[in-house]
């Protein structure tokens, strides 16, 4: 047998030495040998492993732990691991075989070995991250994880090794030996927890005793493991009991065949997709290490002594360090009025799956806790949630509230969450996707103070040091919604849902409860509480209130709503029993138009009846809110829209406040004093009462009051695209052409809720709101999917042909192209450029043959940036004069960052000179007109510093590079990917002057704006990683910048498939300028 040096022998391996897995057998203190496991034997394999992997290498690992009194430590298995960890980095490099599939079978305290092993491969991701990716299963065969208390795992890991390793006299341990044993078992179960492995394990424990020394001619039979003891907490953990004493687990042969064949099976499932799914990993680790700062050198020198202007350095302008603000609450209500009632059995429920334990030295301890309430509408699901944050704002450092019905809801409270936690200032929150990225950053590791930003994450949280977090996902109806935004790290999330499979989120076993009706006790208690102050006297009122409640079916939502007509009314229980009952013929009439289960038609029974008591200004308010957010309803909107619906002049604030406390007071809507963008408060309305409200309005008065909501949106709604070329009743605003304005943010922010609502229901208007709502999406990040917005508005405008659907649908496909050149998809983007070129063209014809405005000149810009990437210059510039030509017509005299990209077309036709003069003019007119930093100076000052470097002129491009970033750094904030193009620039100007560390640092702030990003800056990435290699290179760095080239290289043959040259030569390809 060949023996590899760190005690791994070969037991088995394939025809001349060819492995595509490694088995690895690690056996227990003085149990069966590897040797003699039927998992080495070639039947075996054969029988079991997949088609895809049949040559298997199988490893057995050898060591020895002393019995010696003196030497019986845990710290003996804790050194094995490491000898087992260096031993397989040092097999699988030899045979290179650093991507094939690992699998390991572990009997007994042989599991603590490979538990430290892969621990330290956490925590060294560089050396030893290879060896945890390709782990593609793991059997543990008795190995003992925690037991009840500290104390109790070192008893039970003590009886384990006396058994097995026989040792015939009690392990007495001195207490101050005890208490570090026992803390170094636990601190591995934490380690061990905290590597949350990404693999399949099977934890299995014996169903027969095994008798135990006890003393002097005593033996006792004893279960050595049992689930609680074995249980590891992995995320995708099975646990299992094998009819077989301790000592022969490893035997599974000797078991019965319904144990063999779930053995098996585990194997085979687990290998079935191992080898495309440790690739996947190892192309994710390398990527990594080739692109996160943590694996380069980021010492930065001094400023520059060469002489020419210096604008200070930038490399540092993305914060090493953040101070995270602790504690941090987040939550919708905090209203210490509101009245709660029951249901503490599932508040204990949830405090035992969510609040970590005071014993716990920290919360990663148990990995991410999770807990779900799921239930129909009117449950109380939201309440549950609010009134469980409320109780334990103690218990967490940070609580965050999430609405989680629509991705743009999202995506804002990920922002709010980034600036509250001051992970990034306000005014720097201009990207969705960052702020999730930075968010979801922190609660991987959530440190508190002060912590360093792209750490790697083990190496920062530590005792006393980790934040404990709660996020609520609410209204959480379409769990997948939830994917992207999913934490990661040792931390509570609780789920409001209707779904039921909310339960089984991300996990592989289910945790949470699905909310039953309140029973009639409990139901007729809630009615009384809310019903206090109407005092409840009557003899028979607990009766009363038990059969109100049965009538309601339970709901706690239609109970509220019911004690609120009481009060309102001032009415006795069973005078409202009695009106409530005498109206069943009508309550079944509405309840016909509202589908759905019996529960929620009873819910509607209820909210309808409550409908018809209200005045005629109430119900105008309620079918208001059927069109807007029901989360977030802002005063100032909903008393505008009111005064346009009611047009009358008897309409005032006074009326307003009237009917709004009517409907706070029937428990149809709550009121929060929190300040918006819009007004100082704001209200919410619970789905149900929309969609019961809606069962009582006719289709045409739908109509009327959805026409109400969009023109109201629409003109409150500040336009990016420019007015319509021609003049349009329906489409004009006081306000336009503000795109890439940073201060409209906070009011698109506000607004864009109820636009999401308007498209869920449902026009010319619509479609322009949707329209600026997506490009809105887009500015702040999102370069996909946009709520379906631009698909809806381009069918909308292709069903209403005209002049006004024309000239949205112009602006959608301006949009588009705009958006695909972004994201380096070339050809869509002409595509849509074409098609808005030729309708703004067509549009300008119809009103003369000369007319010309500023859609026109966008069209003619945008068009001649698509033949200059295709390389028809001639046809470019040409485009780039007529859009000139159309600004001198229009009056436009500010400041436009196309000439920018004139500029650019001047240069690559060779036309230096006048493509100078271009850009100085821009300068002297930025200059001349106050020197207001904007996007336009910030691309004017890239196309200079470009067009120095082609003049030869190296240090002024340096300059112009520099003052670029800063500016596109104000206009865009620190992540944009607009500054990471110019940290790229700055880099090379860097490597140039020999200032090898800053470049490093200067690219690697670029990549990490780039990777919150990766599969839309392909290109971007693989080019920086290229040049960031050829420094590594240079720096003598060979091993990272090896692994540099070969993520550089991996990107660009995705990009370019049937170019299948090395990536090292082709310098070309990945410093182009």
């Amino acid at each position: 047998m060949t023996t590899i040096p760190g005690s791994l022998r070969v037991l088995f391996s394939g025809p001349d030495g060819r492995a595509d897995v490694d088995i690895l057998l690690i056996p227990g203190v003085a149990t069966a040998k590897p040797d003699d496991w039927v998992f080495s034997s070639p039947e075996w394999l054969s029988r079991v492993l997949p088609e895809n992997l049949k040559h298997a290498r199988v490893l057995a690992f050898d060591y020895s732990i002393s019995s010696n009194e003196s030497d019986l430590s845990n710290q003996q298995f804790l050194v094995q691991g490491d000898v087992l960890l260096s031993a397989l980095a040092n097999s699988r490099s030899h045979l290179q075989g650093d991507a094939w599939p690992l699998f390991a079978i572990c009997h007994s305290l042989g599991g603590i070995v490979l538990k430290q092993a892969l621990c330290i491969a956490n925590e060294q991701p560089y050396r030893y991250g290879s060896i945890l990716s390709s782990v593609a299963g793991i059997i543990f065969l008795g190995t003992p994880h925690r037991g009840v208390t500290g104390p109790d795992t070192l008893a039970r890991w003590q009886t384990i090794l006396a058994s097995t390793a026989n040792i015939k006299k009690p392990i007495n341990l001195p207490e101050h030996r005890a208490a570090m044993e026992t803390a170094m078992l636990t601190q591995l179960a934490d380690r061990f927890e905290d590597v949350n492995l990404q693999a399949p394990v099977l934890s299995v424990t014996e169903s027969k005793k095994t008798k135990v020394y006890m003393g002097i001619l005593k033996y006792k039979s004893l279960l050595l493991t049992d689930i609680p003891l074995c249980t590891t907490n992995s995320p995708f953990e099975t646990i299992r009991s094998f009819p077989l004493e301790h000592a022969l687990l490893c035997r599974v042969e000797l078991a019965d065949k319904s144990t063999q064949t779930a053995l098996e099976s585990f194997v085979q499932d687990a290998l079935m997709e191992a080898e495309v799914v440790v690739s996947m990993r190892m192309a994710a680790l390398d990527f990594k290490h080739a692109t996160t700062s943590t694996y380069s050198p980021v010492h930065t020198g001094g400023s520059s002594d060469q002489g020419f202007e210096m604008i200070p350095s930038m490399q540092d302008d993305i914060p090493k360090k953040m101070v995270v603000n602790l504690p941090c609450i987040i939550l919708e209500t905090n209203d210490p009025s509101r009245i709660f009632f029951g249901q503490q059995q599932i508040l204990d429920a949830m405090q035992e799956a969510l609040v970590p334990t005071g014993n716990n030295s920290k919360a990663s301890q148990t990995g991410l806790r999770q807990f779900a309430l799921c239930g129909l509408g009117g449950m109380g699901k939201t309440e549950l949630a609010a009134e469980f944050a409320l109780r334990n704002t103690d218990k967490f450092d940070a609580i965050f509230w999430i609405r989680a019905d629509e991705p743009a809801k999202l995506d804002q409270c990920f922002v709010d969450m980034s600036v509250k936690l001051g992970l990034e200032r306000a005014e720097e929150a201009t990207n969705q996707i960052i702020s999730r990225s930075l968010v979801k950053g922190w609660l991987a590791n959530p440190v508190k103070g002060s912590a360093t930003i792209a750490e790697d994450i083990s190496s920062i949280a530590s005792d006393g040091n980790e934040a404990s977090w709660l996020l609520i996902f609410d209204n959480a109806d379409d769990p997948k919604l939830l994917g992207d935004y999913w934490p990661e790290g040792p931390g509570s999330v609780l789920i409001t849902s209707r779904d039921p499979l909310a339960k089984r989120l991300f996990s592989t076993s289910s945790s949470g409860i699905d909310l039953e009706p309140l029973s009639d006790a409990d139901g007729g208690a809630l009615l009384l509480k809310l019903t206090e102050p109407n005092g409840n006297s009557e003899e028979d009122a607990e009766e009363i209130a038990q059969n109100i409640s049965r009538s309601l079916a339970g709901l706690p939502l239609a109970i509220a709503q019911m004690a609120g007509i009481i009060c309102r009314q001032d009415l006795s229980l069973s005078e409202f029993q009695s009106i409530y009952e005498e109206d069943d013929d009508r309550m079944a009439l509405y309840g016909t138009t509202y589908k759905t289960s019996t529960k929620g038609y009873e819910h509607s029974i209820a909210t309808v009846w409550a409908f018809e008591k209200l005045s005629l200004e109430a119900k105008g308010l309620l079918k208001l809110m059927l069109f807007l957010d029901p989360d977030v309803i802002q005063e100032s909107i909903l008393f505008d829209a009111a005064a346009l619906m009611f047009a009358t002049s008897s309409f005032t604030r006074p009326k307003f406040n009237e009917a709004r406390a009517e409907l706070s007071q029937s428990s149809l809507i709550r009121r929060h004093r929190k300040k918006t963008v819009l007004s100082d408060y704001h209200i919410s309305v619970h789905r149900l009462v929309q969609d019961a409200i809606r069962s009582t309005i006719s289709d045409e008065e739908m109509v009327s009051i959805f026409e109400t909501m969009v023109d109201l949106l629409w003109h409150t709604w500040p336009p990016a695209m420019p007015a319509p070329t021609k003049p349009s009743s329906l489409l004009q605003h006081e306000v336009a052409n503000t795109r890439y304005s940073i201060a409209r943010y906070p009011l698109c922010a506000a607004l864009y809720p109820h636009v999401l609502r308007l498209k869920q229901i449902w026009p010319l208007v619509t479609s322009s709101l949707l329209t600026d709502a997506a490009w809105y999406q887009h500015e702040k990040g999102r370069f996909r999917g946009f709520d379906g917005f631009f698909e809806l508005s381009q069918s909308l405008c292709e069903s209403l042909p005209g002049d006004d659907s024309n000239s949205v649908l112009g602006s959608i496909h301006f949009c588009l192209g705009l958006i695909y050149a972004d994201t380096n998809e070339f050809q869509l983007a002409r595509k849509h450029k074409e098609a808005h070129l030729a309708m703004q063209i067509s549009v300008c014809e119809s009103i003369s043959p000369d007319f010309v405005d500023v859609r026109l000149g966008n069209a003619y810009t945008e068009m001649a940036i698509a033949l200059a990437q295709d390389g028809q210059l001639d046809e470019a510039i040409e485009f780039f004069r007529r859009e000139i030509e159309i600004r001198k017509k229009v009056g436009i005299t500010h400041l436009q960052s196309r000439d920018a990209n004139y500029s650019m077309a001047l240069m690559l036709r060779g036309e230096l000179e006048d493509a100078e003069k271009v850009l100085l003019d821009c300068v002297k007119l930025w200059e001349s007109t106050g020197s207001v930093v904007t996007l336009r100076i910030a691309r004017i000052y890239q196309a200079l510093g470009n067009l120095r470097n082609l003049q030869g002129r190296f240090d002024e491009s340096y300059s112009y590079h520099q003052k670029a970033l800063h500016f596109f750094v104000e206009a865009n904030g620190i992540r944009s990917y607009r500054a990471a193009d110019m940290r790229h620039k700055c880099a090379m100007h860097l490597i140039r002057l020999e200032r090898y560390e800053e470049a490093i640092a200067m690219m690697n702030a670029a990549l990490e704006c780039w990777t919150m990003n990766a599969d839309l800056f392909q290109p971007e990435l693989a080019r920086t990683t290229w040049v960031k290699a050829k420094v590594l290179q240079t720096l003598g760095e060979s091993m990272k910048a090896n692994l540099a080239f070969k993520v550089a290289g991996r990107i660009r043959a995705k990009l370019v498939p049937e170019d299948r040259r090395d990536a090292l030569g082709l310098e070309m390809d990945f410093t182009s300028w």
